[in-house]
């Protein structure tokens, strides 16, 4: 067992999915495509402190608080498929985030800003979110240069100038599209407006359902799911076909031995003890 964690820590987990992603994209034929940033935060538990960039984060489905990851993705979106084309663990800086819990603290208490804690600097091995964004587009266009990329977008957390310029100049000019917040400013016929005001009284736009994003994927699943059913009742053999597909997924998917079970493990006498009988009985 720990052999097998040995190999697997020493993978070079970043090569292997420049390699796959440039396999599939010469598979299909790809040779443009959108690049969108995305982000996930992957609860794990409330007490671990082991994971890698594991921190203590709101957790969204009870609106307490878990010890969890979170992950800066870069998605390569095609007329034909959807690829992950890179990724990175962000996590807050520990300092900063000791630093603003305490500065609020004195604030509140009535403690002038001069009398308060200088911010310290940030640590560069925890970046914003946004600089890891621009480390993933860099990289993708070092690894996959003959792509032409048609446009970046992004959510609101990245509507910056600093950021929208140097991706623009980073995908070749490409337009950049994010989310706007309430809290900015556009201007619109010649006048400097918030984007509050103006959705609320100049634009009020379209009523549209919006969907959670895990009845979205799982709705994609089920998508896949039917694609593959009707691809494979176009071969002349479905069954032959199928029982091809059942091995591949054998050999390709394996099963790993858990080291968190009690199964194999040697729990030594399990019998009652003579001595702790008496003492027990006394």
């Amino acid at each position: 067992m720990q052999s097998s964690r040995i190999i697997l820590a020493s993978i070079p987990w970043d090569w292997l999915l420049r390699v796959s992603v440039v396999l599939i994209l010469k598979r299909y034929g790809i040779t443009e495509g959108v690049l969108a940033f995305d982000e996930s935060d992957r609860a794990r538990s409330k007490s671990t402190k082991r994971i890698y960039k594991v921190y203590k984060q709101k957790h969204k489905g009870s609106g307490g608080y878990v010890n969890g990851q979170t992950i800066v993705l870069l998605l390569l979106v095609t007329s034909s498929i959807t690829v992950p084309v890179g990724f990175f663990f962000y996590m807050p800086d520990p300092a900063l985030k000791q630093w603003d819990k305490e500065d609020k603290r004195l604030k509140k208490s009535g403690i002038a800003k001069k009398d308060r804690p200088i911010k310290p600097e940030r640590d560069s091995a925890y970046p914003t979110k946004t600089k890891i964004a621009l480390g993933l587009l860099k990289e993708f266009k070092v690894a996959h240069s003959l792509i032409k990329i048609k446009g970046v977008l992004a959510d609101a957390l990245y509507g910056e100038k600093a950021f929208m310029d140097e991706a623009a100049k980073e995908s070749g000019g490409s337009q950049v599209i994010s989310q706007l917040r309430k809290n900015q400013n556009i201007e619109y016929r010649g006048r400097i407006r918030s984007v509050e005001s103006y959705f609320n009284s100049i634009n009020k736009g379209i009523d549209q359902t919006a969907y959670t994003v895990g009845s979205l994927q799982r709705k994609s699943q089920m998508d896949v799911l039917l694609e593959f059913i009707t691809s494979l009742l176009e071969f002349p053999d479905p069954g032959d076909k199928l029982k091809e597909l059942g091995e591949l997924i054998k050999d390709v998917f394996q099963l790993m031995p858990s080291g968190k079970h009690m199964i194999g493990r040697d729990l030594g006498r399990l019998g009652p003890t003579a001595s702790l009988k008496y003492c027990s009985a006394g």
